[in-house]
């Protein structure tokens, strides 16, 4: 049975922020903060039909940002502030949000990704992933940190080249951090 194309959505937040729990949001525990990426996010429906008879299914996924280390409580747990500044932790970030893609990817779904701050750079790093190595099969994401070592020249080697290019519809970014891949 064919299955439909879908839209996968993916919002990558900012440095230390989770949606919810932000340096800016009121120190009230109960009050509601939630970042533009959340809101964004949460304002996508679960179907697009941008013309008569053509919806689709739309699947959307938030990461939050950086750094961020909060139980659910809102307590800071293993928090540590030069892995924010210096951005240590967002290989893992790409690699969740790419895997996000590439685990639900078929062909005639559309990509859109969306960053915000250090989020933007994950952005932009996820869309030149995705153009340099395609996406990886379930069997081939084991292998994510070495193709990502070789792509950035820290391991000899070249990764593999996509046979079929998958195309990202639309990329969105501001206030971006960082360099992305060239």
């Amino acid at each position: 049975m064919p299955v439909s194309p879908k839209n996968i959505l993916v919002f990558c937040d900012g440095t230390g922020q989770d949606g919810l729990i932000t340096e800016d949001a009121p120190k009230d525990k109960d009050a509601n903060h939630f970042t533009n990426v959340l809101r964004l996010s949460r304002a996508m429906s679960q179907t697009f039909a941008p013309e008569e008879g053509d919806e689709r299914l739309q699947i959307v996924f938030y990461q939050s940002g950086v750094g961020v280390a909060t139980d659910f409580n809102a307590s800071e747990v293993l928090s540590d502030d030069s892995k924010k500044a210096f951005g240590t932790a967002v290989a893992s970030k790409i690699r969740d949000a790419y895997n996000f893609i590439a685990q639900n990817y078929r062909d005639g779904d559309q990509i859109c990704i969306f960053g915000f701050s250090r989020g933007a750079y994950t952005a932009r790093k996820i869309s030149g992933l995705i153009d340099r190595l395609g996406l990886l099969s379930p069997a081939e994401m084991g292998k994510f940190f070495v193709y990502w070592k070789q792509l950035n020249k820290t391991l000899p080697g070249e990764p593999p080249r996509p046979d079929k290019p998958v195309p990202i519809k639309c990329l969105v970014t501001w206030d971006t951090v960082g360099e992305p891949i060239d």
